[in-house]
């Protein structure tokens, strides 16, 4: 199984990631995240993984419908939402 994940806790407001207004924000792009309950749900990979999260198990959660990850880095607790891998279409 292969997951990416994405940090949920942003200290930098949005707009200053793109200073130099480089992303187009009619249409970056970028998933809502309505989209991304839609393919966490629908992605075969992560069957295991809500079975998981459903149980408790595996530093594996569900917050507000999503699926997230939760792990130790260098001593500090990270939870990061897990992506659906695209190579998988």
């Amino acid at each position: 199984m292969r997951m990416k994940v994405v940090g949920t806790d942003h200290s930098v407001p949005a707009d200053a990631y793109d200073a130099n207004r480089l992303v187009d924000r009619v249409d970056s792009g970028n998933a809502t995240a309505n989209k991304l309950r839609k393919e966490q749900r629908g992605d075969e990979t992560l069957k295991g993984p809500w079975k998981l999260a459903s149980k408790g198990c595996g530093d594996l959660f569900v917050k507000d419908g999503m699926l997230h990850h939760k792990e130790m880095i260098l001593g500090q607790v990270s939870r990061y939402a897990c992506l659906v891998d695209g190579g998988n279409k």
